[in-house]
């Protein structure tokens, strides 16, 4: 929030105190305001033990953040504005672009304290957290945050929000509503005092929350709805939604305002009562004409507490531009935001929204409205198919690689069912109508297994591939380790195999510990080439993954690399093998529209603790054919 709407904000809020003040004495009761301050800037505070002020990532206010060291280093704001003293709130803004909490060190005038920061799915994506303390009266307040043991969330500033209502005064007193919206343009709405509906309940078995309760979400259709929400003079404002979410995967639901819909995805809290802030741009009438709703959509929704209306915008660093495309991926500029963790990425559109699915607990779903900007939407499966650990009992639920493939009208997902360093293995499918979770007809189909491999194969059934050839035949390719990568036909009608089908090999590394796996194979100019990733994935920075990349006239082969070397030499070209930053980039995917092309994958950031994280480029080809990265 810039400085000027803030004074503006706190100026609305001391004319409401009025209004009370005069309330409450007719009442015989007495209110005595704190004082509201900030923000400051973590960059302008102290800092020392090794903390450093950055400004590598997008979206922070003032000049810069602070990028905390493993341990020992801290941010001090000095002469913090207390007002009368007594319980306040403050509000930290940061980036935690991992998928783990970090918990960390509050002083509060010596006082200790731990706080834990959820991740915030990007280190580009800004989030609040709030604690509640008590300040001295005046500018008598030192206030310390320090890591203790491991890396800290980035600091972006801190702010001071003054409790509006003492505890000693019965919230039944002076409700919320009592004073009218109009008088404070925005301000904060209890969500358990808005229009309900579709089985929500209003509980108070998590401490910590405002008002007099929290709305908790069923699995699906719940709504929260805030009618007559004061737009001020209208434009763009920043809802603030304070929830909990005490799960370790992310939840989607669905923003309506005055109509128009979008999705939004709240990040876990570490616990159902540590309470989170989203802060989310909109654009709002004026006057008290404006309608927002908060709907759950197919899965549990945060519980939340209270919506605040916030003057101004989200800063638009914020929020990614969105890229022009004259229908070639060519024309899209990668660069990637939002929730970017991901291992085994595949890549698919419905109509003008990107879909990622990637290895995860039920298959973890991504969404994108312009192919550069990311968020969790859930998994497919919510409740593990039985089948699973029938057939592989060592399987966690945790599935791999999977490959989305769009033929006659559905489309098919294809997953691994395994565990490490095991070839009893299972390749599922699922089914669906349509990709979007609030389209007509959303539902995934558990279709069962596939093919399966035991211990007595000689091959292991996992990272599958659909690919149709040119006579129209459907082909799945699969493999890792073992004796390399296999090919068998589909029959169309059931997309499992042929009955009697020939299994084919089409790549092998006849030395060491045959490591080749992740076939992904397209068709181009009358060639197939089939992507693999050789090497060793999984280790962080100590992955060895490198992309390759060989060819052939023939769907079963054989497939050559440039040097013509058979892929069941040990052939294959190298398309990537990493850098200083991205190390191990592997388990490809090759998305194709038109003549451009991008290749898909997760690599290692040896920036980001070696956490496995999406990459999308360009993917071109040369004058010999020849995939490459370099146009």
């Amino acid at each position: 929030m810039k400085a000027k709407g803030l004074t503006k904000l706190f100026t609305r809020r001391r004319l409401m105190y009025l209004f009370l003040l005069l309330l409450l004495a007719m009442l015989g009761l007495s209110l005595v305001p704190a004082q509201a301050a900030g923000p400051y800037q973590a960059e302008d505070a102290n800092i020392g033990g090794g903390v450093s002020v950055d400004n590598n990532h997008t979206g922070y206010n003032g000049t810069g953040f602070v990028n905390f060291p493993t341990t020992g280093g801290y941010v001090e704001y000095q002469n913090v504005e207390g007002g009368v003293g007594g319980s306040a709130t403050l509000r930290f803004r940061y980036a935690l672009g991992i998928t783990t909490t970090r918990t960390g060190q509050l002083t509060v005038n010596g006082a200790n304290q731990n706080i834990t920061f959820s991740p915030t799915g990007a280190w580009n994506s800004w989030a609040i957290l709030e604690v509640t303390v008590n300040l001295n009266a005046g500018t008598t307040n030192t206030i310390r945050l320090q890591s203790t043991g491991q890396d800290l969330a980035n600091q972006d500033q801190l702010e001071v929000v003054e409790n509006t209502m003492p505890t000693t005064i019965p919230s039944t007193t002076v409700s919320p509503t009592t004073v009218p919206p109009t008088s404070v343009p925005g301000g904060a709405y209890q969500a358990e005092s808005a229009t309900l509906g579709g089985d929500v309940s209003v509980d108070s078995n998590h401490s910590g929350y405002y008002g007099t309760g929290f709305v908790n979400f069923p699995a699906s259709g719940g709504y929260v709805e805030y009618r007559n929400v004061d737009g001020g003079t209208g434009g763009g404002r920043t809802l603030r939604f304070r929830h909990a979410l005490g799960t370790t995967s992310a939840r989607t639901g669905q923003l309506t305002v005055n109509g128009a819909s979008q999705n939004i995805t709240f990040q876990p809290t570490g616990a159902w009562d540590s309470w989170a802030v989203l802060d989310v741009g909109a654009n709002l009438n004026a006057g008290t004409s404006n309608t927002i709703r908060l709907s759950s959509t197919g899965q549990d929704l945060a519980n939340q507490d209270q919506m605040e209306i916030i003057e101004g915008s989200i800063p638009p660093t914020t929020i990614p531009p969105t890229p022009t495309s004259s229908g070639s991926l060519y024309d899209i500029v990668w660069n990637l935001t939002g929730n970017l963790d991901a291992h085994d990425p595949v890549i698919i559109r419905e109509g003008t929204t990107w879909y990622i699915y990637t290895t995860g607990t039920g298959i973890t779903m991504k969404r994108s409205e312009n192919g550069t900007s990311w968020s969790t939407i859930g998994r497919v499966f919510n409740t593990q198919p039985a089948w699973h650990r029938q057939l592989i009992p060592a399987n966690d639920g945790n599935l791999w690689a999977p490959d989305i493939f769009y033929y006659q009208g559905r489309y098919y997902l294809y997953y691994s069912v395994s565990s490490f360093g095991s070839n009893t293995s299972a390749i599922g499918l699922a089914t669906n109508a349509t990709l979007n979770p609030q389209g007509s007809g959303y539902n995934w189909v558990d279709e069962g297994v596939v093919i399966q491999s035991t211990s007595s194969n000689n091959y292991n059934t996992i990272d599958p591939n659909v690919v149709q050839d040119l006579s129209g035949n459907l082909w799945l390719s699969f493999g890792s380790f073992w004796s390399g990568i296999k090919l068998i036909q589909l029959d169309p009608g059931t997309m499992k195999p042929v009955s009697g089908a020939t299994l084919h090999s089409i790549a092998y590394r006849p030395s060491g510990e045959h490591a080749i796996e992740a076939p992904f194979i397209v068709e181009r100019n009358g060639y197939y080439y089939l992507f693999v990733s050789f090497d060793y994935c999984c280790r962080g920075v100590d992955s060895t993954y490198n992309i390759r990349v060989g060819r052939s006239q023939q769907i079963t082969g054989p497939y050559v690399d440039r040097n013509n070397v058979n892929m069941m030499n040990g052939g294959g070209t190298l398309i990537d093998d990493g850098d200083s930053r991205w190390i191990g980039p592997g388990h490809q995917a090759v998305y194709q529209q038109g003549n451009s092309a991008i290749l898909v994958n997760h690599a290692y950031d040896a920036w980001n603790n070696g956490r496995a994280t999406l990459q999308i480029r360009p993917l071109y080809w040369d004058a010999s054919g020849w995939p490459t990265l370099n146009n």
